[in-house]
């Protein structure tokens, strides 16, 4: 356990965190890491402030260890913006490379789902993510792949596959569309209607 608290331990102090302390509750062990940060950039107009405005715990899921799942409770500071013209009055401390804003898990879980996601879809790598310990849904992967295909800039999709499923036969279907020369998923969309994927078309005229 001292072996992999470790571990997060260099993980956290990247983005100025330290741990505290852990505690292994039944099947989930929680690590508590407080902020060391002093001071932090205001996002908006970027100018340096040291004014320790107030402080919440952020709870991020990370991979699970040794088949019991791991939970970040992590110090963020908040800090008050000293430029009188600037329109933030508050700001956060930047932690944005151990997760995305708003997100629930750190961007090590996310990439997993991710990977899972890409080779399997959504209910198979639902389904293979809970065998892993990764509490997933498939609504949840399909975000993460449609999250990094937002972030990433590909090439415009030249020859493409398109099909569709039964999410509940009868009452429910989705539509995907795969770039052909790529060989990977580039717009999952609930329905079958025609006039959707004609839409779709209409938008990416390559």
């Amino acid at each position: 356990m001292r072996q992999v608290l470790g571990g997060i331990d260099r993980i956290l102090a990247r983005v100025g965190k330290r741990v505290v302390s852990s505690d292994a509750c039944r099947e989930t062990i929680t690590v508590e890491a407080c902020s060391t940060v002093r001071a932090a950039p205001c996002p908006a107009c970027h100018r340096w402030s040291h004014r320790i405005h107030g402080r919440y715990v952020r709870r991020l899921e990370e991979r699970p260890v040794l088949e019991q799942r791991v939970v970040l409770a992590i110090e963020v500071r908040r800090f008050k913006c000293t430029n009188a013209n600037c329109p933030r009055r508050t700001f956060a401390e930047n932690i944005h490379a151990l997760a995305g804003r708003y997100q629930r898990r750190t961007r090590s879980q996310a990439r997993a789902l991710h990977a899972l996601g890409h080779a399997l879809g959504g209910e198979a790598a639902a389904r293979l993510a809970d065998a892993l310990g990764l509490r997933t849904s498939a609504d949840t992967v399909l975000r993460e792949l449609r999250r990094a295909s937002g972030r990433k800039r590909k090439p415009r999709p030249r020859v493409v596959g398109i099909d569709d499923w039964a999410i509940a036969r009868g009452h429910q279907y989705g539509t995907i569309i795969v770039d052909l020369e790529r060989r990977e998923p580039i717009e999952v969309f609930a329905g079958r209607d025609a006039i959707a994927v004609a839409a779709w078309m209409r938008a990416h005229p390559s």
